[in-house]
């Protein structure tokens, strides 16, 4: 399903960076790095266990699904991107959550991602608590989110 009213391939960078910089993606952004590097350490519990889950399950589809216009506009594939942009949306979406589910559930997962995450960013905490999928519920959001900016900022 193509959107229509855009050529796809004059996209400006600024509009490519515009579509992920949205006040509540970086305040999502914003939030789980103050969560994880200081209100966890200083306010340890519930609450700072589950804010940095909602946030970064809000804004990482949003922030992949960006960087995947950039990489489509690189390779001139942008009239693929816009055919199939609801599709590369759910599926970016899916994927997260998928591995946010394997990684809360599963020890193997949940090592694996550890010990992968560690050698980019270092000591990482990161708790196995199946509570934390209650933070899934952010995705329908995530997608809402993309669809908007996309009508405002990409014109599909």
């Amino acid at each position: 399903m193509a959107c229509e009213g855009l050529d796809l391939l004059k996209l400006p960078i600024y509009k490519q960076i515009n579509f992920f910089l949205d006040p509540l993606t970086i305040s999502s952004m914003l939030i789980l790095i103050l969560n994880d590097h200081y209100l966890k350490y200083k306010f340890p519990g519930f609450i700072t266990g589950k804010i940095s889950d909602f946030a970064g399950l809000y804004f990482t589809p949003i922030l992949l699904v960006s960087i995947l216009i950039m990489i489509f506009n690189l390779m001139d594939k942008l009239a693929y991107f816009e055919k199939n942009y609801k599709f590369i949306s759910i599926l970016t979406i899916f994927i997260v959550d998928l591995i946010f589910i394997l990684v809360k559930t599963n020890d193997y997962f949940n090592l694996l991602y550890h010990s992968i995450f560690y050698k980019i960013v270092g000591d990482l905490i990161l708790i196995q608590d199946k509570t934390d999928l209650i933070s899934l519920i952010v995705s329908p959001f995530s997608f809402k989110q993309m669809m908007k900016k996309t009508k405002q900022d990409v014109n599909f």
